[in-house]
This record gives C-alpha cells, structure tokens and sequence, in this order.
C-alpha cells in the first residue's frame, strides 16, 4: 500500500497542494446564476495563470500588469453595481418595499477560490444576484415595467459574461507566452485597459421625480472588445 502511495502522480500532487478557500454562496435570480455556470470555473484558472504562475515562471512585470488590468476592470463594474444597488434600495424606501421577492429554484453551492482575485469576480457575481433581487421587487409591485426589469437583467448577465470573455483571452495569450517564454508586451495591457474604458456602460435605474415609476437612462451596455496581450493554450 505504501509503494502504491509511492508511485502516485507528481503533477497530481502539486496540484492538490494549492491552496484554495471554499465558500457558501447562494445565488437566487437566473441571470446571475447563468453568470456564475458560464464563467467562474474558466474566469478561476485565467486569474490563476495570470497571477500565479506568471510569478512562478519569473514574469513579475507581466504578473504585475495583469493585476493592474483585473483591478481596473473589477474596480469599473463593482463601481457601477454598488451604485445601481443604491439607486435601487432608494427607490425601494420610497415605496415602501422593506422585503425581498422568494425564488424557488435558488442555487446553493460551495465555491472553491484558488486566488483573491477570484473571490473578487465571486463577489461582483453575488452582487450582481441582490440588485437584480431589489430590481425583482420593484418590477413584482408595480414600481418597475416589464421591458424595463428584462431589459436591465439581461444586460447585467452580458456585462460579466463580455468581462469574463476579455480575461480569458488574456488567460489564453498569457498561456501562450508561458509556455514559449516569449517576453509579453506588458504594454498592450494598458492598451486594452483604456478600450475596456471607453465602452458604453449599461443603463442605470434611476429615481424619477415619482419614485413609483422609475426610469432608465440613455447608457446604453458595453460593447463586445477582447483584450490584446501575450498569451494563449490551455492551463
């Protein structure tokens, strides 16, 4: 039995010595459980490659590049969700709406977080999850319309998934690169950051003068821009 021990997969073991965090979510609205099945298995191993091994391997300005790129793209749409959240929560107070709607088919599961940087995107997932419950409770009183609540929904879900689409082929250049140890342009990062920047941000739920009858803007939602940098394979 101990032989047997012996003679067991190295490159198993060392990928069963990562560290990893696990953590209970519960995810309530369909939209930002689709999030969450599409990317998050995919968006771990891109943010592990990006941060992790390209430290192992040596490449710290590429390692430090791509933290600067994920800071700036999470730190955007956790901005614009935490103010939609807000927006949210005061056009429930005006209209009286102090509970959350019940959803019968809520997903519960155990998350696994290989990275901090993977515990970020898992957050803005689970904050994706209660504005669209407070959209969900104002369009079920009445104080929201159908068009407006489907509308909102969907381009929140395509947010994160396009967010999840430019960090895996981040992940897949960087993959590349690693695997030829050709030096990545550090600098085309930049370049994608200041793309990322300059598109449209979705619509944001704002308070009418009637608060009953909130209205969106004239935002209209990002466009569907991939990143450039160094790399591309499979982890």
């Amino acid at each position: 039995m101990s032989q047997s021990h012996s003679k067991s997969n190295p490159r198993r073991n060392g990928a069963s010595a990562r560290p990893a965090w696990r953590r209970r979510i519960t995810l309530n609205t369909a939209f930002a459980q689709r999030v969450y099945k599409r990317t998050f298995d995919r968006m771990k191993a891109d943010l592990f490659v990006l941060t992790v091994r390209t430290c192992a391997q040596g490449q710290n300005e590429a390692a430090a590049a791509a933290e600067q790129f994920l800071e700036e793209q999470f730190g955007k749409v956790r901005e614009d969700l935490n103010g939609e959240l807000e927006r949210a929560e005061v056009l429930m107070d005006h209209a009286g709406i102090d509970s959350m709607p019940v959803y019968e088919e809520a997903l519960a599961t155990e998350a696994e977080i290989t990275t901090p940087n993977a515990g970020q995107y898992l957050s803005l997932i689970e904050s994706l999850d209660q504005f669209l419950m407070r959209l969900d409770a104002l369009w079920l009183t009445g104080k929201v319309e159908t068009k407006h609540r489907t509308a909102r929904s969907h381009e929140w879900q395509r947010r994160l998934i396009k967010l999840a689409g430019r960090v895996r082929d981040l992940g897949d250049r960087t993959r590349k690169f690693l695997s030829t140890q050709v030096q990545p342009k550090t600098e085309e990062l930049a370049e994608v950051g200041e793309r990322a920047e300059s598109e449209e941000q979705p619509e944001q739920l704002e308070q009418s003068e009637q608060p009953e009858q909130p209205e969106l803007s004239e935002q209209p939602e990002p466009s569907e821009t991939a990143p450039e940098p160094t790399a591309a394979t499979t982890e």
